[in-house]
Protein backbone atom coordinates (compact mmCIF):
# COMPACT_ATOMS: atom_id res chain seq x y z
CA UNK A 1 0.00 0.00 0.00
CA UNK A 2 1.58 3.27 -1.09
CA UNK A 3 1.69 6.41 1.04
CA UNK A 4 -1.21 8.16 -0.70
CA UNK A 5 -3.48 5.14 -0.31
CA UNK A 6 -2.58 4.61 3.35
CA UNK A 7 -2.44 8.17 4.62
CA UNK A 8 -4.93 10.01 2.40
CA UNK A 9 -7.34 7.73 0.54
CA UNK A 10 -7.80 5.32 3.44
CA UNK A 11 -8.25 8.14 5.93
CA UNK A 12 -11.03 9.76 3.91
CA UNK A 13 -12.51 6.35 3.13
CA UNK A 14 -12.67 5.42 6.80
CA UNK A 15 -14.36 8.72 7.59
CA UNK A 16 -17.06 8.12 4.99
CA UNK A 17 -17.63 4.55 6.23
CA UNK A 18 -17.90 5.83 9.80
CA UNK A 19 -20.42 8.51 8.83
CA UNK A 20 -22.54 6.00 6.93
CA UNK A 21 -22.56 3.43 9.73
CA UNK A 22 -23.25 5.86 12.56
CA UNK A 23 -26.04 7.40 10.47
CA UNK A 24 -27.55 3.98 9.72
CA UNK A 25 -27.37 2.83 13.32
CA UNK A 26 -28.98 6.04 14.55
CA UNK A 27 -32.07 5.11 12.51
CA UNK A 28 -32.35 1.99 14.66
CA UNK A 29 -32.15 4.08 17.83
CA UNK A 30 -28.42 3.76 18.57
CA UNK A 31 -26.85 6.87 20.11
CA UNK A 32 -23.16 7.59 19.63
CA UNK A 33 -20.90 7.68 22.69
CA UNK A 34 -17.20 8.34 23.28
CA UNK A 35 -15.02 6.74 25.92
CA UNK A 36 -11.55 7.88 27.08
CA UNK A 37 -8.48 6.54 25.34
CA UNK A 38 -6.52 6.19 28.59
CA UNK A 39 -7.89 3.88 31.30
CA UNK A 40 -7.01 2.46 34.67
CA UNK A 41 -5.32 -0.90 34.40
CA UNK A 42 -7.69 -2.22 37.08
CA UNK A 43 -10.72 -1.25 34.99
CA UNK A 44 -9.46 -3.11 31.93
CA UNK A 45 -8.60 -6.18 34.00
CA UNK A 46 -12.03 -6.10 35.67
CA UNK A 47 -13.52 -7.15 32.37
CA UNK A 48 -11.66 -10.49 32.44
CA UNK A 49 -11.46 -10.17 28.68
CA UNK A 50 -8.03 -11.59 28.04
CA UNK A 51 -6.93 -8.39 26.28
CA UNK A 52 -4.94 -7.20 29.28
CA UNK A 53 -1.89 -9.20 28.26
CA UNK A 54 -1.79 -7.30 24.97
CA UNK A 55 -2.45 -3.85 26.44
CA UNK A 56 0.03 -0.99 26.07
CA UNK A 57 0.78 0.22 29.61
CA UNK A 58 2.03 3.56 30.92
CA UNK A 59 2.67 5.06 34.37
CA UNK A 60 1.26 8.34 35.61
CA UNK A 61 3.12 10.79 37.90
CA UNK A 62 2.00 8.88 41.01
CA UNK A 63 3.13 5.52 39.66
CA UNK A 64 -0.37 4.21 38.87
CA UNK A 65 -0.56 1.76 35.99
CA UNK A 66 -2.67 3.01 33.09
CA UNK A 67 -3.17 1.60 29.65
CA UNK A 68 -4.30 2.74 26.24
CA UNK A 69 -7.74 1.35 25.47
CA UNK A 70 -7.24 -2.22 24.12
CA UNK A 71 -10.99 -2.80 23.79
CA UNK A 72 -14.02 -0.48 23.52
CA UNK A 73 -16.68 -2.74 25.02
CA UNK A 74 -15.07 -2.75 28.48
CA UNK A 75 -15.03 1.09 28.82
CA UNK A 76 -18.62 1.20 27.57
CA UNK A 77 -19.59 -1.41 30.18
CA UNK A 78 -18.11 0.84 32.86
CA UNK A 79 -19.93 3.86 31.42
CA UNK A 80 -23.22 1.97 31.42
CA UNK A 81 -22.76 0.85 35.03
CA UNK A 82 -21.92 4.37 36.26
CA UNK A 83 -22.90 7.50 34.34
CA UNK A 84 -25.68 5.81 32.34
CA UNK A 85 -27.09 3.61 35.10
CA UNK A 86 -30.33 5.65 35.34
CA UNK A 87 -30.98 5.81 31.60
CA UNK A 88 -34.07 3.88 30.41
CA UNK A 89 -33.48 0.39 29.06
CA UNK A 90 -32.94 -0.98 26.54
CA UNK A 91 -29.89 1.20 26.03
CA UNK A 92 -28.63 1.32 22.44
CA UNK A 93 -25.16 2.79 22.02
CA UNK A 94 -22.80 3.10 19.04
CA UNK A 95 -19.20 4.22 18.74
CA UNK A 96 -16.29 4.84 16.43
CA UNK A 97 -12.91 4.73 18.14
CA UNK A 98 -9.43 3.29 18.08
CA UNK A 99 -8.09 0.44 20.19
CA UNK A 100 -4.42 0.04 21.02
CA UNK A 101 -2.57 -3.23 21.52
CA UNK A 102 1.08 -4.17 21.57
CA UNK A 103 2.32 -4.79 18.08
CA UNK A 104 4.98 -7.15 16.80
CA UNK A 105 7.75 -4.58 17.36
CA UNK A 106 8.93 -4.20 20.95
CA UNK A 107 7.32 -1.20 22.60
CA UNK A 108 5.11 -0.42 19.61
CA UNK A 109 1.39 0.15 20.01
CA UNK A 110 -0.77 -1.03 17.15
CA UNK A 111 -3.74 1.28 16.57
CA UNK A 112 -6.88 -0.42 15.28
CA UNK A 113 -9.94 1.77 14.61
CA UNK A 114 -13.31 0.13 15.17
CA UNK A 115 -16.97 0.86 14.53
CA UNK A 116 -19.40 -0.88 16.85
CA UNK A 117 -22.59 -0.90 18.84
CA UNK A 118 -23.91 -2.26 22.14
CA UNK A 119 -27.46 -3.24 23.15
CA UNK A 120 -27.82 -3.20 26.95
CA UNK A 121 -30.57 -4.24 29.34
CA UNK A 122 -32.35 -7.01 27.44
CA UNK A 123 -31.67 -10.75 27.54
CA UNK A 124 -33.80 -12.15 24.76
CA UNK A 125 -33.53 -13.86 21.37
CA UNK A 126 -34.90 -10.66 19.81
CA UNK A 127 -31.94 -8.66 21.17
CA UNK A 128 -29.45 -11.21 19.83
CA UNK A 129 -31.21 -11.20 16.45
CA UNK A 130 -31.25 -7.40 16.29
CA UNK A 131 -27.49 -7.21 16.70
CA UNK A 132 -26.99 -9.88 14.03
CA UNK A 133 -29.37 -8.03 11.72
CA UNK A 134 -27.52 -4.76 12.33
CA UNK A 135 -24.24 -6.36 11.23
CA UNK A 136 -25.86 -7.67 8.05
CA UNK A 137 -27.75 -4.46 7.27
CA UNK A 138 -24.52 -2.48 7.72
CA UNK A 139 -22.76 -4.38 4.95
CA UNK A 140 -25.81 -4.41 2.71
CA UNK A 141 -25.95 -0.61 3.03
CA UNK A 142 -22.63 -0.46 1.15
CA UNK A 143 -23.90 -2.77 -1.59
CA UNK A 144 -21.89 -5.72 -0.26
CA UNK A 145 -23.70 -9.05 -0.19
CA UNK A 146 -20.77 -11.48 -0.24
CA UNK A 147 -20.54 -12.12 3.49
CA UNK A 148 -21.60 -14.59 6.16
CA UNK A 149 -22.70 -14.23 9.76
CA UNK A 150 -20.90 -17.20 11.32
CA UNK A 151 -22.76 -17.82 14.57
CA UNK A 152 -21.87 -19.93 17.59
CA UNK A 153 -23.13 -20.27 21.15
CA UNK A 154 -20.99 -20.80 24.22
CA UNK A 155 -23.79 -22.76 25.94
CA UNK A 156 -24.18 -25.15 23.01
CA UNK A 157 -20.42 -25.69 22.81
CA UNK A 158 -20.07 -26.27 26.54
CA UNK A 159 -22.94 -28.75 26.45
CA UNK A 160 -21.44 -30.71 23.57
CA UNK A 161 -18.01 -30.87 25.19
CA UNK A 162 -19.46 -31.93 28.53
CA UNK A 163 -21.62 -34.59 26.85
CA UNK A 164 -18.65 -35.98 24.96
CA UNK A 165 -17.02 -37.17 28.19
CA UNK A 166 -14.10 -34.72 28.14
CA UNK A 167 -13.00 -33.30 31.47
CA UNK A 168 -13.43 -29.57 32.08
CA UNK A 169 -9.73 -28.80 31.57
CA UNK A 170 -9.71 -30.91 28.40
CA UNK A 171 -12.69 -28.95 27.12
CA UNK A 172 -10.83 -25.70 27.78
CA UNK A 173 -7.92 -26.92 25.70
CA UNK A 174 -10.32 -27.88 22.91
CA UNK A 175 -11.71 -24.33 22.98
CA UNK A 176 -8.20 -22.91 22.74
CA UNK A 177 -7.45 -25.12 19.74
CA UNK A 178 -10.71 -24.03 18.10
CA UNK A 179 -9.88 -20.38 18.72
CA UNK A 180 -6.42 -20.86 17.18
CA UNK A 181 -7.85 -22.86 14.24
CA UNK A 182 -5.32 -25.56 15.20
CA UNK A 183 -6.88 -28.70 13.73
CA UNK A 184 -3.84 -30.87 14.48
CA UNK A 185 -4.13 -30.08 18.18
CA UNK A 186 -7.90 -30.49 17.98
CA UNK A 187 -7.65 -34.04 16.63
CA UNK A 188 -5.23 -34.94 19.40
CA UNK A 189 -7.44 -33.45 22.10
CA UNK A 190 -10.59 -35.30 21.04
CA UNK A 191 -8.74 -38.63 20.81
CA UNK A 192 -10.07 -39.75 24.25
CA UNK A 193 -13.67 -39.53 22.95
CA UNK A 194 -14.88 -43.13 22.71
CA UNK A 195 -14.85 -44.98 19.43
CA UNK A 196 -13.40 -43.52 16.21
CA UNK A 197 -16.94 -42.84 14.99
CA UNK A 198 -17.51 -40.68 18.05
CA UNK A 199 -14.29 -38.77 17.48
CA UNK A 200 -15.15 -38.25 13.83
CA UNK A 201 -18.63 -36.97 14.65
CA UNK A 202 -17.29 -34.59 17.29
CA UNK A 203 -14.62 -33.23 14.94
CA UNK A 204 -17.13 -32.71 12.16
CA UNK A 205 -19.60 -31.11 14.53
CA UNK A 206 -17.02 -28.66 15.87
CA UNK A 207 -15.58 -27.68 12.50
CA UNK A 208 -18.35 -27.93 9.88
CA UNK A 209 -20.78 -25.00 9.42
CA UNK A 210 -24.49 -25.79 9.65
CA UNK A 211 -27.13 -23.95 7.65
CA UNK A 212 -30.81 -23.61 8.50
CA UNK A 213 -32.75 -25.55 9.72
CA UNK A 214 -30.28 -26.18 12.52
CA UNK A 215 -31.91 -29.24 14.08
CA UNK A 216 -31.74 -31.50 11.03
CA UNK A 217 -28.21 -30.34 10.21
CA UNK A 218 -27.00 -31.14 13.73
CA UNK A 219 -28.71 -34.54 13.77
CA UNK A 220 -26.94 -35.49 10.55
CA UNK A 221 -23.67 -35.21 12.44
CA UNK A 222 -24.86 -37.31 15.35
CA UNK A 223 -25.54 -34.47 17.81
CA UNK A 224 -29.31 -33.92 17.90
CA UNK A 225 -30.56 -30.58 19.14
CA UNK A 226 -33.13 -31.18 21.88
CA UNK A 227 -35.85 -28.81 22.97
CA UNK A 228 -34.88 -29.20 26.63
CA UNK A 229 -31.45 -27.65 25.97
CA UNK A 230 -31.97 -23.91 26.68
CA UNK A 231 -29.01 -22.87 24.56
CA UNK A 232 -30.29 -24.76 21.52
CA UNK A 233 -33.81 -23.44 22.08
CA UNK A 234 -32.46 -19.90 22.28
CA UNK A 235 -30.46 -20.38 19.10
CA UNK A 236 -33.51 -21.71 17.25
CA UNK A 237 -35.51 -18.64 18.29
CA UNK A 238 -32.75 -16.31 17.08
CA UNK A 239 -32.59 -18.17 13.77
CA UNK A 240 -36.36 -17.88 13.38
CA UNK A 241 -36.22 -14.10 13.86
CA UNK A 242 -33.34 -13.81 11.40
CA UNK A 243 -35.46 -15.67 8.86
CA UNK A 244 -38.25 -13.19 9.56
CA UNK A 245 -35.85 -10.35 8.77
CA UNK A 246 -35.16 -12.04 5.43
CA UNK A 247 -31.47 -12.44 6.24
CA UNK A 248 -31.24 -16.22 6.67
CA UNK A 249 -29.14 -16.60 3.49
CA UNK A 250 -26.29 -14.88 5.35
CA UNK A 251 -26.63 -17.01 8.50
CA UNK A 252 -24.32 -19.99 9.18
CA UNK A 253 -24.03 -21.82 12.50
CA UNK A 254 -20.57 -23.05 13.48
CA UNK A 255 -20.76 -25.02 16.75
CA UNK A 256 -17.03 -24.73 17.35
CA UNK A 257 -16.82 -20.95 16.99
CA UNK A 258 -14.77 -19.46 19.85
CA UNK A 259 -13.92 -15.77 20.05
CA UNK A 260 -10.75 -14.65 21.78
CA UNK A 261 -12.35 -12.54 24.52
CA UNK A 262 -13.15 -13.99 27.91
CA UNK A 263 -16.34 -12.08 28.65
CA UNK A 264 -18.67 -13.79 26.15
CA UNK A 265 -21.47 -15.80 27.80
CA UNK A 266 -23.92 -16.85 25.08
CA UNK A 267 -24.33 -16.27 21.37
CA UNK A 268 -21.13 -15.24 19.56
CA UNK A 269 -20.56 -14.47 15.91
CA UNK A 270 -18.06 -13.34 13.30
CA UNK A 271 -18.60 -11.56 10.00
CA UNK A 272 -16.58 -13.10 7.18
CA UNK A 273 -16.06 -12.06 3.55
CA UNK A 274 -14.36 -14.20 0.88
CA UNK A 275 -11.81 -11.52 -0.02
CA UNK A 276 -10.24 -11.63 3.46
CA UNK A 277 -8.68 -14.54 5.33
CA UNK A 278 -9.74 -13.09 8.68
CA UNK A 279 -13.06 -11.78 10.02
CA UNK A 280 -14.23 -8.28 9.18
CA UNK A 281 -15.86 -8.04 12.58
CA UNK A 282 -17.67 -9.92 15.28
CA UNK A 283 -19.29 -9.83 18.67
CA UNK A 284 -21.76 -11.58 20.93
CA UNK A 285 -23.49 -11.63 24.30
CA UNK A 286 -21.55 -10.62 27.44
CA UNK A 287 -24.03 -10.73 30.31
CA UNK A 288 -21.41 -10.80 33.07
CA UNK A 289 -19.24 -7.85 32.07
CA UNK A 290 -21.24 -4.83 33.29
CA UNK A 291 -21.52 -6.36 36.76
CA UNK A 292 -17.76 -5.92 37.16
CA UNK A 293 -18.40 -2.18 37.47
CA UNK A 294 -21.73 -2.06 39.29
CA UNK A 295 -25.15 -3.64 38.97
CA UNK A 296 -25.10 -6.51 36.52
CA UNK A 297 -27.07 -6.28 33.29
CA UNK A 298 -27.45 -8.38 30.13
CA UNK A 299 -25.76 -6.96 27.04
CA UNK A 300 -24.76 -7.85 23.51
CA UNK A 301 -22.97 -6.08 20.69
CA UNK A 302 -20.44 -6.23 17.88
CA UNK A 303 -17.72 -4.25 16.16
CA UNK A 304 -16.23 -3.99 12.70
CA UNK A 305 -12.47 -3.71 12.26
CA UNK A 306 -12.41 -0.46 10.29
CA UNK A 307 -9.43 -1.17 8.06
CA UNK A 308 -10.62 -4.70 7.24
CA UNK A 309 -14.01 -3.33 6.21
CA UNK A 310 -12.32 -0.68 4.07
CA UNK A 311 -10.21 -3.34 2.35
CA UNK A 312 -13.25 -5.47 1.59
CA UNK A 313 -15.17 -2.55 0.10
CA UNK A 314 -12.13 -1.46 -1.91
CA UNK A 315 -11.55 -4.98 -3.24
CA UNK A 316 -15.15 -5.07 -4.47
CA UNK A 317 -15.02 -1.53 -5.86
CA UNK A 318 -17.62 -0.37 -3.36
CA UNK A 319 -15.60 2.16 -1.42
CA UNK A 320 -16.45 5.80 -1.99
CA UNK A 321 -13.58 7.56 -3.72
CA UNK A 322 -12.00 10.63 -2.09
CA UNK A 323 -13.85 13.74 -3.18
CA UNK A 324 -12.05 15.86 -5.77
CA UNK A 325 -12.96 19.57 -5.93
CA UNK A 326 -15.18 20.37 -8.89
CA UNK A 327 -13.21 23.42 -9.95
CA UNK A 328 -9.67 24.75 -9.98
CA UNK A 329 -9.39 28.52 -10.36
CA UNK A 330 -6.15 29.98 -11.68
CA UNK A 331 -5.38 33.69 -11.90
CA UNK A 332 -2.54 36.12 -12.36
CA UNK A 333 -1.17 37.69 -9.20
CA UNK A 334 -2.77 41.01 -10.15
CA UNK A 335 -6.27 39.53 -9.97
CA UNK A 336 -5.88 36.72 -7.43
CA UNK A 337 -8.26 38.58 -5.09
CA UNK A 338 -10.97 38.12 -7.72
CA UNK A 339 -10.35 34.35 -7.81
CA UNK A 340 -10.66 34.14 -4.02
CA UNK A 341 -13.87 36.14 -4.06
CA UNK A 342 -15.44 34.02 -6.77
CA UNK A 343 -14.34 30.79 -5.07
CA UNK A 344 -16.03 31.89 -1.86
CA UNK A 345 -19.27 32.57 -3.72
CA UNK A 346 -19.15 29.12 -5.38
CA UNK A 347 -18.48 27.39 -2.04
CA UNK A 348 -21.50 29.09 -0.50
CA UNK A 349 -23.53 27.44 -3.25
CA UNK A 350 -22.11 24.02 -2.32
CA UNK A 351 -19.46 23.76 -5.05
CA UNK A 352 -15.98 22.60 -4.03
CA UNK A 353 -13.30 24.91 -5.42
CA UNK A 354 -9.54 25.11 -5.10
CA UNK A 355 -7.65 28.28 -5.94
CA UNK A 356 -4.27 27.83 -7.58
CA UNK A 357 -1.36 29.26 -5.65
CA UNK A 358 0.97 29.62 -8.62
CA UNK A 359 0.81 32.11 -11.48
CA UNK A 360 2.21 29.76 -14.09
CA UNK A 361 -0.78 28.30 -15.96
CA UNK A 362 1.13 25.31 -17.35
CA UNK A 363 2.17 24.13 -13.89
CA UNK A 364 -1.41 24.53 -12.63
CA UNK A 365 -2.72 22.53 -15.59
CA UNK A 366 -0.27 19.73 -14.77
CA UNK A 367 -1.39 19.82 -11.13
CA UNK A 368 -5.04 19.64 -12.25
CA UNK A 369 -4.29 16.67 -14.49
CA UNK A 370 -2.53 14.72 -11.74
CA UNK A 371 -5.22 15.48 -9.16
CA UNK A 372 -8.07 14.70 -11.56
CA UNK A 373 -10.00 17.98 -11.59
CA UNK A 374 -12.99 18.02 -13.87
CA UNK A 375 -12.73 21.70 -14.75
CA UNK A 376 -10.04 24.39 -14.76
CA UNK A 377 -11.04 28.06 -15.07
CA UNK A 378 -8.85 31.15 -15.44
CA UNK A 379 -10.20 34.20 -13.64
CA UNK A 380 -9.58 37.44 -15.50
CA UNK A 381 -9.08 40.92 -14.00
CA UNK A 382 -12.61 41.99 -14.98
CA UNK A 383 -14.11 38.95 -13.23
CA UNK A 384 -14.82 37.02 -16.41
CA UNK A 385 -14.03 33.31 -16.60
CA UNK A 386 -12.07 31.48 -19.28
CA UNK A 387 -12.51 27.71 -19.27
CA UNK A 388 -9.12 26.08 -19.84
CA UNK A 389 -10.32 22.50 -19.37
CA UNK A 390 -13.71 20.88 -18.93
CA UNK A 391 -13.94 17.09 -18.86
CA UNK A 392 -17.72 17.27 -19.19
CA UNK A 393 -17.51 18.96 -22.60
CA UNK A 394 -15.18 16.42 -24.13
Amino acid sequence: MDGLEYWVNEASGLRRIEDKLIGLWSKWGYREVNTPTLHSWDDINAGRSGVGDRAWKVLDQEGNVLCLRPDVTIPIARLVATDLRDEPRPLRLSYAGATFQRGTMAGAAEERPQYGLELVGVDSPAADAEVLAMAAESLLAFGLDEFRLVVGHMGVLDGVLAGSGLLAEEGDRVKQALQNRDHVALERLVAPVGAPAGRTSLLRYLTEPLTLPLGRAAESLGFPATDDDPSWSRLHEVASIIRGYGLDQYFVFEPGLVRGLGYYTGLVFEVTCPVLAWPVGGGGRYDGLIGAFGKGEPATGFAFDARSLYRVLKARGLEQKPAIPDLLFVADESCSYMAWSKARAYRQQGVAVEVGLENEVSSMMEYARRRGFGKVVRIMADGSEEVLFDRGSR
